[in-house]
């Protein structure tokens, strides 16, 4: 999206700030929540916006958001875009601000979650997306102090993706070879076994804490 119009709708609109194609409401919490404008080969979608800024982020990505499907969330001109935008705030803005939060963000990903397994069903590969959406899941839990139900996330992580680990409670080997994973994602797969060993240690809230304030850093470069 261009930067032209990306000034023109935070013009439009009260209380938000921009970064590249995100709209969001300052000052963060754990996670940015708010508007992102994709820009598609028909036109421009608008969607509903989230990011958890205590996981790896490598980019700015739409992985944790929702389209707004009916006629208010897609236009075919920046025109429109420019004109609309601010009734799609108006409409949604309290319920995206209630999700900057981790406590409120978990439904929410979890929502998202089973709504991708039962795209995945019947496929022998599961689609990685829920792979990260589980991954994500596990992390908002150990944001809020559910050990054991986010060990048993993060080893269903593993499991899913046909990664077989030894060494007791804490994963010491690992073996990647019946991994559904390019070889450009096995820090995905690193980044797992560092958080599930540090929640075996209690040290991984810590670690997405600092993480989070990182992300904050850099999201507001």
């Amino acid at each position: 999206m261009n930067k032209r119009l990306a000034k023109h709708i935070l013009d439009s609109i009260t209380g938000y700030r921009s970064r590249d194609f995100i709209f969001y409401k300052h000052p963060l919490g754990d996670v940015v929540s708010g508007f992102a404008v994709d820009v598609v080969p028909s036109g421009f979608q608008v969607f509903k916006y989230t990011l958890p800024l205590y996981i790896k982020m490598n980019n700015f990505n739409l992985n944790y958001s929702v389209p707004i499907c009916d006629d208010a969330g897609f236009f075919y001109n920046s025109r429109d875009v420019e004109h609309f935008f601010p009734g799609i705030v108006s409409k949604y803005g309290d319920e995206m601000f209630g999700l900057r939060k981790a406590e409120s963000f978990l439904s929410h990903v979890k929502d998202l979650l089973n709504k991708q397994l039962l795209m995945d069903a019947g496929d022998e590969y599961k689609d990685l997306r829920s792979v990260d959406l589980r991954y994500c899941y596990a992390q908002t839990l150990v944001m809020l102090n559910k050990k054991k139900s986010a060990l048993g996330e993060l080893d269903l992580v593993l499991h899913t993706l046909n990664c077989h680990f030894f060494g007791g409670d804490r994963v010491t080997v690992i073996d990647l070879s019946g991994c559904n994973l390019a070889s450009h994602d096995i820090e995905f797969i690193s980044d797992v076994i560092e958080v599930r060993n540090m929640l075996i240690d209690g040290s991984a809230k810590d670690f997405l804490l600092n993480r989070r304030m990182h992300n904050i850093a850099k999201f507001e470069l």
